[in-house]
């Protein structure tokens, strides 16, 4: 989770490829559980060790992360310091929503942006290899919920603004069928690679671009405002957008390329 924030907010998919590199095999029986977000904040903290190898100041980096994801240096995300003024490196709260740029997006551009954010998380956390988990909320787009700081019990946790109410009417929405059927295709890539265990990392040579090994597939995130290009996936089909993949391919900004055997 915390390795995908960091990814967005850099435009630099360094960090989660450490991360699935060293990941490692996993004993009999077992497996990952990954999710996008979750109840609690976004702990920093768990991957200043996985940084260390490749920054000489983790806390540092992680900082600049966690303010952009705070809404600062003209950021798109709407996120909170938790149980911080924001000055120590601690944690950030908001509902994934919220951090992707839903909240802050004023036309459909935007809207667009934040939502291809939105599926690209989703699909780090789905090509992962593990039991991929979605907080409930997350597939209709809820927003962050400030109400919590007009209840006395409540006011003094910050991780109640992305613990909202259930709005179930909101499942019915623009966002949540969105949301939700970019899920629903992000799973049914997942169930047709026949991925399961650990990831394996695909070296890509572009900075933002990260690149998974999931079963039989092949998937590429692109952790960027930018379009990039992927070489090598002639004769592969992208089961995101269910088109025939050429050698060379462009992936669009905050895309996801999901490619697997054609037949």
């Amino acid at each position: 989770m915390v390795a995908g924030w960091v990814a967005l907010a850099e435009q630099s998919a360094t960090l989660p490829h450490a991360i699935v590199e060293a990941s490692g095999g996993l004993p009999r029986g077992a497996n990952w559980l990954s999710y996008a977000r979750c109840h609690d904040d976004i702990g920093w903290g768990a991957v200043i060790g996985d940084l260390a190898g490749i920054d000489p100041d983790p806390v540092a980096r992680l900082k600049t992360a966690a303010r952009f994801l705070e809404g600062g240096d003209g950021s798109w995300a709407r996120g909170a310091p938790f149980q911080s003024d924001g000055s120590v490196l601690h944690g950030s709260n908001g509902t994934m929503a919220s951090l992707a740029g839903l909240e802050a997006a004023t036309d459909d551009e935007a809207r667009e942006m934040a939502f291809r954010r939105i599926a690209l998380l989703n699909a780090l956390s789905i090509a992962s290899g593990g039991l991929a988990t979605t907080y409930m909320g997350d597939e209709a787009g809820l927003l962050n919920d400030t109400s919590y700081l007009d209840d006395p019990e409540r006011a003094h946790e910050g991780r109640w603004l992305h613990r909202p109410d259930m709005d179930w009417s909101a499942l019915d929405g623009p966002a949540a069928r969105r949301i939700s059927g970019d899920l629903a295709t992000l799973r049914a890539a997942r169930i047709a690679s026949g991925g399961a265990g650990s990831p394996v990392a695909i070296a890509t040579g572009v900075p933002a671009l990260l690149g998974i090994g999931c079963g039989n597939d092949r998937v590429f995130l692109n952790f960027s405002d930018a379009s990039v290009a992927v070489d090598g996936l002639d004769g592969l089909r992208d089961r995101v957008s269910g088109k025939a993949c050429s050698d060379t391919l462009t992936i669009e900004p905050w895309g996801v390329i999901w490619a697997g055997p054609a037949g």
